[in-house]
Parts: C-alpha cells; structure tokens; sequence
C-alpha cells in the first residue's frame, strides 16, 4: 500500500502547495492516475524560467515601443553634449511560454516567477535594484542604482565647463537608469499577461531574477 494512500485528497494538494516548484510538480503528475488529477488542483506556484524565448514574429509590448522610442529621441539629444552611448537592446519576449507550462494548472492563486537574470540594460560598471507594483497601470517604481568611483580624481580647480559636463552626464545616466528599469518591468509585465489572462482567479504574482536585480509585483488588475 502507497504511503498517499491513505491521505484525504486536500493534505496530498497541501503538500503539493509546499513543494510548489512547476518542473517537480509535472513529474510528480506521472506518478498515478490520482497524483494526475490532484496535481492540477496546486495553488501556489513557483515558475523558473532558465531560457526566456524570443522570437522574431512576437512583437514588443507597446509600452517598451514607447520608452524605445523615448530612449532613441534621449540618445539624440545627449549626442549634443558627449559621446552617444551605445542604444539599448530590445529582446521580444513570448508570453505563449509561461502560458503553455501553466496551462495544465487549473486553479493558480499565488505564483512566484524566476526569471534567470536581470533585463536592465547598464553600463559597464553600473548595477541597479528595482521593485515595481503593477495594477492596472504602473501604481509604484523604486529604483536604487549605482556605478563604480571614476578611478581619475578630478582637479581641484575644475572649470565651470567641466562641472557643467559632468552635471550633464549624471543626469544622462540617472535618465537612461529610470528608462531602463521602466522597459525591464514592461518587458515582465508583458511576459506574463497572457498567464494572468488565462488564471483569472490568481490573488498574487510575483516575477523575480535569480540575480536580485528586480521584482515586479502585479495585482489582480493585471
């Protein structure tokens, strides 16, 4: 007789809650007929994405087409005072992924997503921590970034030229930070807006990077 056996369906899918990993979970469903069925009761969800796919037919989520353009429009303007930077590179992201891995789930409450790194693009030298909440629009953004000290000190008697380019590059860069993030939280958000559209009943979801970078939290309102 199976250790399972003598367990209420409800304990097993608790159980199942606690393990809650998708890939160990699918494996588990090829045990029995019952653990088939009770497996797609599971509520509490946790999805690592090793690949992300992308695919040249899928096309950019409309808000990074915009911030794209935006950065494309800053990158022209920046020119004006130092050496244009290197343009940001936009990946399309497939929903259908997550989506067609979920889709043998029936009743998605909490789902936690790990995404296998960040998607903020920086410069070398440059790192960032981001959390956004997302409802029906973008309701909150944190950003907290950095880069390394310049090794070379500036002169004592600096011209005012010189503060005013330095002034300029700052605000260049804190400005390519914040476009940045707000394309890797659309970019997320789009991710999965196909999963929130086909789990209606899902109360929580979370999409994390196996570095820390950045959380996106997206409401029921999608």
């Amino acid at each position: 007789m199976d250790v399972f056996d003598g367990l209420p369906d409800a304990i097993i899918v608790d159980i199942l809650n606690k393990v809650g990993d998708v890939r160990t979970l699918l494996r588990c469903s090829s045990l029995s007929k019952r653990f088939n069925s009770l497996v797609p009761q599971s509520e509490s969800l946790i999805l690592r994405l090793d690949q992300v796919g992308t695919t040249e037919s899928q096309p950019d989520s409309p808000v990074s087409n915009i911030f794209t353009s935006v950065l494309k429009s800053f990158h022209g303007l920046c020119s004006l005072f130092s050496k244009p930077a290197k343009p940001i590179p936009i990946k399309n992201l497939s929903p259908n992924i997550p989506s067609e891995i979920l889709s043998k789930f029936d009743r998605v409450k909490n789902l936690e997503v790990e995404l296998p790194g960040g998607d903020a693009s920086l410069e070398k030298g440059a790192a960032v921590k981001w959390k956004a909440e997302h409802g029906e629009s973008l309701e909150t953004l944190v950003v907290f970034a950095f880069r390394s000290a310049s090794t070379e000190s500036s002169p004592a008697s600096a011209s005012d030229g010189e503060s005013d380019a330095e002034f300029v590059t700052g605000l260049k860069t804190r400005v390519m930070w914040t476009i940045s993030v707000l394309m890797a939280a659309s970019k997320r958000h789009f991710l999965m807006s196909q999963v929130v559209k086909e789990h209606q009943e899902m109360e929580s979801l979370v999409i994390r990077d196996r570095g820390g970078e950045g959380t996106l939290v997206m409401g029921t309102e999608g």
